[in-house]
């Protein structure tokens, strides 16, 4: 079973208010991850746009995956650590910075 189903999972057994929240919190995300896109592709200088965004999301990334440690990212079983990120996929190619 996937990270994902198993999170899935555990909202069927949540409650209605559990529910109302998650669904905050992905339509949230959703607007943050195609608000992000749209920003960088607008643009007529997508490096330092891309720039900006990263400076930006790193924080959150930071905040969400180091719990407000120092250390460096510990990504948990099914995820790769993709400089700093954890995703469900392996990492798209060395060039990545």
């Amino acid at each position: 079973m996937s990270t994902a189903d198993r999170s899935y999972s555990r909202l069927n057994k949540s409650s209605a208010a559990d529910y109302r929240e998650y669904a905050r919190l992905r339509t949230i995300t959703d607007s943050l991850e195609l608000g992000a896109i749209r920003y960088f592709m607008s643009g007529p200088n997508k490096g330092e746009r891309l720039a900006q965004v990263e400076a930006l999301l790193r924080e959150a990334i930071d905040f969400l995956w180091r719990d407000g440690e120092s250390s460096p990212i510990d990504c948990p079983e099914g995820y790769t650590n993709c400089h700093g990120a954890c995703v469900p996929y392996q990492c798209p190619g060395e060039n990545f910075e």
